[in-house]
């Protein structure tokens, strides 16, 4: 009965894909060809244990357990120790708090963070779910989505932050990193794409300090340290190809 059980659990898991980021009973229940009821227990069990998560709209997606599970998976091709020390190199040369993300159905996840030693910093919680207008989730739409995927995550906000979010997302584009904050706050990150060694975006990893604290000049020298620590992470995840910051500056100066 309990191989039925995680059986029936990696089904459910295995309706998600890029298309899929949302589950909904009655068409699953239909897919699977299980009644409505021994579905619906499942969901809610599977909720409850953070593999998935209810929306508002009554609808399931993948919870902030399996975040961390990937993430874990990540770590395998990647010794724990190495990329704590990367961290923290980091964040001691620049003075600011080092968070590495991962993103998790509509929004990045924090999975590890490593504070500077400084009297003052802003404090990130392993485990906090990051806004759309996050420096992190600019990374994640600039290069890990489909435009359908990007366009499902942008329809969460009003019109006029959605423009906003847009000419960010090039921005981002154009530099290889992102910038980013909250603003009423005075909080200011700055955040870059690594990749594995297929190509494909997998976390990102952020500076984050004060406004006064972090430069929003992507050629900062903090910007130029983020950079070189997100190649140097995804060149250990087996990653071959250049930097997409790295190749933006190359291409500034191939123009220049």
């Amino acid at each position: 009965m309990n191989i039925q059980v995680v059986e029936r659990v990696a089904e459910i898991l295995d309706a998600f894909n890029d298309e899929t980021r949302e589950l909904r009973l009655g068409p699953l229940a239909r897919d699977l060809d299980v009644q409505r009821s021994t579905l619906h227990r499942y969901l809610n069990s599977m909720a409850s244990a953070g593999l998935l998560e209810r929306t508002a709209e009554g609808t399931f997606t993948l919870g902030p357990l399996l975040a961390r599970v990937g993430a874990l998976a990540l770590d395998v091709n990647l010794d724990f120790a190495v990329l704590s020390q990367l961290m923290e190199s980091v964040s001691d040369e620049t003075g600011l708090t080092a968070v590495r993300s991962v993103w998790n159905d509509v929004s990045p996840v924090v999975i590890q963070v490593h504070n500077p030693p400084t009297p003052t910093h802003v404090n990130v919680r392993v485990g906090t779910r990051l806004p759309v207008t996050s420096a992190q989730t600019l990374v994640f739409l600039a290069y890990r989505h489909a435009p359908e995927t990007a366009d499902r995550v942008l329809s969460l906000l009003p019109q006029r932050d959605r423009t906003d979010v847009e000419a960010a997302v090039e921005r981002t584009r154009r530099w290889g990193i992102a910038i980013g904050g909250r603003v009423d706050e005075g909080v200011r990150a700055l955040a870059a794409p690594v990749l594995d060694r297929t190509g494909a975006v997998v976390m990102t990893l952020a500076l984050v300090g004060t406004e006064a604290a972090v430069s929003p000049n992507p050629d900062s020298r903090t910007a130029q340290a983020l950079v070189r620590t997100a190649a140097t992470i995804s060149t250990r995840l087996g990653f071959h190809g250049e930097h997409p910051a790295l190749a933006t500056d190359a291409a500034a100066q191939t123009a220049g």
